[in-house]
């Protein structure tokens, strides 16, 4: 499960990424592990914030969507700032960038969330129990994923 989660952000990073010409060759590389730290550690930050009920809403495709949502925009200022910083790309790259590859790996969770029911996606229940029962462990899938990333 943890390696469907790493391989799901991953791709849609590399996708963005490596199909936007406004990103050097030589730094599509770290674009995308740092876009891929940078949404680790966004989910972790909404995690630790008790925010467990509000992603869940959303990626069960609840009323909160992935485009109007304040984890959304939280995690798309932490990929801005890091690929600003890390990176070294422009402010407004970065930004169309965060929109993009948060968007899709949003909309790409609610979907395999939904797939679940029939045996081909993520169960989200699974997944929900693996970040501890009251949202503020750091352990579980994302703490192991940011392991991996680091």
């Amino acid at each position: 499960m943890l390696e469907n989660v790493l391989n799901l952000i991953k791709s849609h990073a590399m996708d963005a990424i490596n199909n936007n010409p406004e990103i050097p060759e030589d730094k599509k590389q770290q674009t995308v592990e740092t876009t891929t730290q940078a949404v680790t550690d966004g989910l972790k930050q909404n995690l630790s914030m008790s925010n467990l009920g509000n992603l869940k809403n959303m990626l069960s495709g609840g009323t909160a969507t992935a485009t109007s949502n304040p984890i959304v925009d939280s995690i798309k200022n932490t990929v801005v700032n890091a690929l600003v910083q890390k990176v070294g790309l422009s402010q407004g790259i970065a930004s169309t960038l965060s929109s993009t590859v948060v968007s899709s790996i949003f909309n790409a969770f609610a979907s395999k969330a939904g797939q679940a029911n029939g045996g081909q996606g993520l169960d989200l229940g699974s997944i929900m129990s693996q970040f501890g029962s009251n949202g503020d462990s750091k352990e579980g899938i994302l703490g192991t994923l940011g392991k991996f990333l680091h």
